[in-house]
């Protein structure tokens, strides 16, 4: 991995990972040709797309002198690393991520980014997230915390067991990429386990020294064609990914205490794999790979760390404990 910088030019880098987006990439770039200035820069990274997202892509920047517009085309690795080659080829020392089906207001880079001119310790300022669901319906994020900034330690414990807070703001780009390396330590970088870019979130918020929440909104597209909600035969992976966080959180001391959230957590994901993998069907040609990794995931379930969480919840407990048995009668191997 890359850690040397580029050159200053632009205040904050916008990076935009594609892949199979033509019907959403000429609606995105639009957006950005009227909300985006001189001093911001917009690095497109299509990720190996097998559709015209490429070629609409090269044609807009053409037609419209869209200098501070960059395309970088690459074989198809997800969108940790699509990101990390946006990271690496931002002439700015500000990243923000944003999804082609996504929206920012108009002004959310700048209110975002006059944060940090405030403190100088910031080191992700988080947009104010909205979810958009087809009806148009906006939903603000249920946050956990109420005073602002936090530390990054802080802010890693609001994602374990649900995500209290969400990781999408302008991130300093030294943050990320000390965030990519601590993740890498952990994961293998030749394989796209489909959420990654999950734990090199939370690995970034680590990496800050604090963290601020600003005005400018962000709004999230509830898509269900999205990687994660559309049939994806690799989707299974994400429970190699929720493992590999609990192995982190075992190997620092300053993160044990998060033991019984990490298990939970994991419990979470297997549970969704689980009602994926059912619906799916037949529509799953590796099946059988699912239902072996879901099985070797869940080895890693201490449930009894699971109750000490809970056991002040009986909701709660309930649920996890209804889910954990379903789970062990469905993928118990035998």
């Amino acid at each position: 991995m890359s850690l040397v910088c580029n050159l200053k030019k632009y205040e904050c880098t916008v990076v935009l990972p594609l892949y199979n987006e033509e019907d959403n990439i000429p609606e995105c770039l639009m957006r950005f040709k009227h909300q985006l200035n001189e001093n911001i820069q917009l690095v497109i990274v299509d990720d190996g797309s097998t559709d015209n997202t490429k070629k609409i892509v090269s044609d807009f920047i053409f037609e419209n002198y869209a200098n501070n517009f960059e395309l970088i085309t690459k074989e198809n690795e997800g969108a940790a690393r699509a990101r990390l080659l946006g990271i690496e080829n931002a002439k700015s020392d500000f990243i923000v991520f944003i999804d082609c089906d996504d929206a920012i207001d108009d002004e959310a880079i700048k209110i975002a980014m006059s944060e940090f001119n405030n403190n100088v310790d910031l080191g992700l300022v988080l947009f104010d997230y909205h979810s958009v669901d087809a009806q148009s319906k906006i939903t603000r994020f249920n946050y956990t915390v109420n005073n602002w900034p936090i530390s990054g330690l802080c802010a890693f414990e609001n994602t374990i067991d649900h995500w209290g807070i969400h990781a999408f703001g302008i991130y300093k780009r030294n943050v990320l990429l000390k965030g990519y390396a601590r993740a890498y330590k952990l994961l293998s970088t030749n394989q796209n386990n489909i959420n990654d870019d999950e734990l090199i979130a939370r690995c970034s918020m680590l990496e800050s020294n604090l963290i601020s929440l600003s005005k400018g909104k962000y709004y999230y597209s509830n898509n269900q064609e999205s990687t994660t909600r559309r049939v994806n035969p690799n989707l299974y992976r994400m429970a190699f990914t929720a493992v590999t966080l609990k192995k982190m959180i075992l190997q620092d001391n300053k993160l044990k205490h998060l033991i019984p959230a990490v298990n939970l957590y994991i419990l979470r994901v297997l549970t969704n794999l689980s009602l994926k993998h059912l619906k799916w069907g037949n529509k799953l040609i590796n099946a059988r790979i699912w239902k072996i990794e879901i099985a070797r995931a869940l080895k890693e379930v201490d449930f009894s760390s699971v109750y000490t969480h809970t056991k002040k919840k009986p909701k709660l407990l309930l649920w996890s404990a209804l889910k954990y048995s379903i789970l062990i009668l469905r993928y118990r191997q035998r």
